[in-house]
């Protein structure tokens, strides 16, 4: 089997030839610049270390790494909030700058990156009207995002649309012609010269939730269980911007996409009166969505659902609204990835859930080696099972215990 047929035959509940991986095919799936270097360094890699996702400090995932650790998929590229689109084409100079992370570690970040030291020693990034748009705390690692997204500020739809029309990366983040053609020649070169599975994140413009909700998700979340008629305004138009944006993604990819993947934060649910309303108002929307993928762009299209919290009540649903995989937040108390492949597995394929991103730092090469063995007996055992970190891996984490994870330490 070559990748892609590997990572397809999970998705459809067979079993491979072997376990399938995804490093770094996802935004949480991938590596933090620190980690990165580290890597790089201990596999004798010189190659420098490229940070595009500047807010999470996430490293551009190359072959050599890739291809080291056994991935079976690769990204296709989406744009991050204020960064020029260049950077992810041109990999020279002109684009890129020599940069040091706040504990040292030496990097390149897209030229056009240029945050603001304020005078406690954070680092502070501004949008294009000039409003601080994102905080890194001073010795920290990643942004935090200090705007509100549309629901949780309250925004009526008439607001939604000013800040849509100054291009307020908080509430939009446009995707533009140029984009969209650099999206076509990257799937159209990767589908006639790679055999890895096409990863596409491809959820709507804001996600329904997390993005409407960012900043005060305990507030947005209320709006919705009381079925604020002006929430049910923005979701309408979050939709409507989504359905456009799939209507462009047609002409970009046509059908060489394997795997659409979506992304929520659930973290903040904890009552059924929360899934409830998000049984009913959110997941709607997303149905709507993948239907729409499936017809217009793709019939054979796999979605894989990412989310933060405790996704198991919902499940089910997300099942009925036809998405293949989901990824399991192993940071959850309780969470037990062998109970959900007992509970789950004939419907979904899981795609993760051997440990947390912080058990697989802090913890001995020894021990990855000992509970990754047991999670992966009873996750691989009857297929519908990709192997992955579940979430990034963090600054600080030991080199080997990233080799054991994936199956390639000589230790």
């Amino acid at each position: 089997m070559n990748s892609r047929e590997r990572i397809l035959a999970a998705m459809s509940h067979e079993t491979p030839d072997r376990i399938p991986v995804d490093f770094g095919g996802t935004s949480a799936t991938g590596i933090t610049a620190p980690a990165m270097y580290r890597l790089r360094q201990c596999l004798g890699m010189e190659t420098p270390t490229r940070v595009y996702d500047v807010y999470a400090c996430l490293a551009e995932m190359d072959d050599a790494v890739a291809d080291a650790l056994g991935s079976d998929v690769l990204r296709l590229p989406v744009p991050v909030p204020l960064l020029n689109l260049e950077c992810l084409q041109d990999q020279t100079k002109k684009r890129w700058k020599p940069y040091a992370l706040e504990d040292g570690t030496p990097c390149l970040i897209p030229s056009d990156f240029f945050p603001e030291r304020e005078l406690n020693g954070d680092l502070c990034l501004r949008d294009v009207q000039d409003r601080r748009f994102a905080l890194l705390p001073r010795g920290g690692f990643r942004f935090s995002y200090l705007t509100k997204g549309a629901g949780a500020a309250g925004m009526t739809l008439a607001e939604l649309d000013a800040e849509i029309e100054a291009k307020n990366p908080a509430v939009f983040t446009e995707k533009t012609p140029k984009y969209w053609e650099m999206l076509r020649l990257a799937t159209s070169v990767f589908a006639k010269t790679s055999r890895k599975a096409l990863l596409l994140e491809a959820g709507p413009v804001s996600p329904f939730f997390a993005g409407l909700g960012r900043g005060d998700i305990p507030a947005w979340l209320t709006r919705l269980m009381e079925k604020d008629a002006a929430a049910t305004d923005l979701l309408n138009r979050y939709l409507e911007l989504w359905l456009a944006e799939i209507a462009a993604m047609k002409e970009a990819v046509g059908e060489s996409v394997d795997i659409y993947v979506l992304e929520e934060d659930f973290s903040q649910i904890e009552s059924q009166m929360g899934f409830q309303t998000l049984r009913e108002m959110i997941l709607p929307l997303y149905e709507k969505g993948i239907q729409a993928i499936r017809q217009s762009v793709s019939p054979r299209a796999k979605f894989l659902w990412q989310s933060a919290g405790d996704i198991r009540p919902l499940i089910n649903d997300l099942v009925s609204i036809g998405v293949d995989a989901v990824s399991l937040d192993m940071s959850v108390p309780g969470m037990c990835s062998a109970d959900v492949k007992q509970d789950f597995g004939s419907k979904i394929t899981l795609w993760g859930g051997v440990c947390s991103p912080e058990t697989l730092c802090q913890s001995t090469a020894e021990k990855v080696l000992s509970f990754s063995r047991d999670a992966l007996y009873a996750l691989s055992r009857t297929g519908g099972f990709i192997l992955a970190t579940s979430g990034n891996v963090l600054p600080g984490t030991d080199p080997e215990n990233i080799l054991t994870f994936f199956g390639k330490s000589d230790g």
